[in-house]
């Protein structure tokens, strides 16, 4: 450090180099050789392109979370469809979970589909051109017997195989079902799971 002696110098030096660099960017604008106009514009653009910057962020966020969000839908529904077409008795309701990290190389695959499969109500007709032409040819009712057992055993036995018959039936939709949705979908069958809802 200088002396006391020299200090007030290297303040004048330093105070001038300063005052040089506040005043060396307004110099031009006296000199004549700057259009102010085009100075505001153009740091009225660069103000703006930072503020869409920003924005842009949050749009590209809520785009992606659009876009994941509507192709799971479909790919839902598109399932679902096909289930349905492929299996007659049941109502198919399908809900996929899928691999939302944009940075992973599997983004948009199948992580897990989880099928619901609804007993379609027999006694319930889909209105349909057909359906109101066919009241017409109504058949009459044949008559129906009912025979009654007083044992109770009959009864259980029957109820077993009933539900032995429609365990296999289950099984075989099931295993029908995982086999058509994985080809077609190109989804692993271990990560397709099927509940049976009321049947």
């Amino acid at each position: 450090m200088p002396s006391n002696r020299y200090n007030k110098y290297v303040k004048v030096v330093c105070g001038f180099i300063l005052a040089i660099i506040v005043i060396k960017p307004v110099i031009p604008l006296f000199a004549g050789k700057v259009d102010i106009n085009e100075l505001m514009v153009v740091n009225e653009n660069k103000l703006n392109d930072m503020e869409i910057n920003s924005f842009k962020g949050n749009f590209d966020i809520k785009q992606n979370e659009i876009i994941i969000k509507n192709y799971k839908k479909n790919l839902e529904r598109q399932i679902s469809e096909y289930a349905n077409t492929t299996i007659k008795d049941y109502l198919v309701i399908a809900e996929a979970t899928i691999n939302e990290d944009r940075n992973s190389k599997d983004f948009g695959k199948v992580i897990s589909l989880y099928l619901t499969l609804v007993p379609k109500n027999k006694d319930t007709i889909t209105p349909s051109y057909e359906n109101i032409n066919k009241v017409d040819n109504i058949n009459p009712i044949e008559e129906v017997k009912i025979e009654i057992k007083k044992t109770n055993e009959g009864i259980k036995n029957k109820n077993e195989e009933n539900d032995q018959y429609n365990d296999a039936v289950k099984l075989k939709i099931q295993n029908t079902l995982i086999e058509k949705i994985a080809s077609v979908f190109f989804i692993p069958d271990e990560k397709i799971y099927i509940n049976f809802n009321g049947g």
